[in-house]
C-alpha cells in the first residue's frame, strides 16, 4: 500500500500520490497543504468586522445602515454559527457598554437598520414604547415599508 506523499501523512494514496484529504485540498485550493478554516474558526471571526463589512454610511443623516439581512420588523439581523444576533445591540455593546438587565436599545434616529452607536441608547421598555408611539415615528414606519432607503428619506424630511 502506497502512502500519501505529504510529510507526516500516513494515509493511503487515492490519486496523484495524495490521500483523499490532500487530494481534495489540491483540487479545491490548488495546493494540498492549504488548510481551510474550520466552521468553528470561521464563526469565531470577529463579529464586529463582519457587521462593518455590510455597512453603508449615510453622511447626511449620520446613520450606518446594515445592508445584510433585515427581519420582518425592519431590524438588522446576523447569524454567527447558529446564534441569531441583532447588529445594533452588538455595536452598542462593543462601542459603548453592556446593555443593563431589563433595558432595551433604542434607535434615536428611528431607523431600525441603523447600527451607529451614537444613534443608540439603552432605555427601559416603557420609554422605548413611549418613544415609538410618537407621531413622527408612526409616519416613518408607514413610509419605511421595511426598506432602509425609504427610512432615510423619511429621516431626512424630518430633519428639514
Amino acid at each position: 500500500m502506497t502512502k500519501c506523499k505529504i510529510d507526516d501523512c500516513n494515509k493511503p494514496v487515492r490519486c496523484k500520490n495524495l490521500c483523499s484529504m490532500h487530494y481534495q485540498r489540491k483540487r479545491v485550493h490548488g495546493d494540498p497543504s492549504i488548510v481551510k478554516l474550520s466552521s468553528t474558526a470561521y464563526r469565531a471571526r470577529n463579529v464586529i468586522e463582519r457587521i462593518e463589512e455590510k455597512l453603508e454610511r449615510i453622511p447626511e443623516a449620520g446613520c450606518w445602515l446594515y445592508m445584510g439581512t433585515v427581519g420582518k420588523l425592519g431590524y438588522a439581523q446576523t447569524t454567527v454559527g447558529r446564534k441569531h444576533l441583532l447588529p445594533h445591540r452588538v455595536m452598542f455593546e462593543h462601542y459603548k457598554h453592556s446593555i443593563p438587565s431589563g433595558m432595551q436599545v433604542d434607535h434615536l434616529c428611528r431607523v431600525r437598520s441603523c447600527v451607529n452607536p451614537h444613534h443608540l441608547e439603552a432605555v427601559t421598555k416603557s420609554e422605548n414604547v413611549r418613544r415609538s408611539s410618537a407621531p413622527e415615528v408612526a409616519r416613518n414606519r408607514m413610509l419605511s415599508d421595511r426598506n432602509p432607503s425609504r427610512q432615510m428619506v423619511a429621516h431626512k424630511e424630518d430633519n428639514q
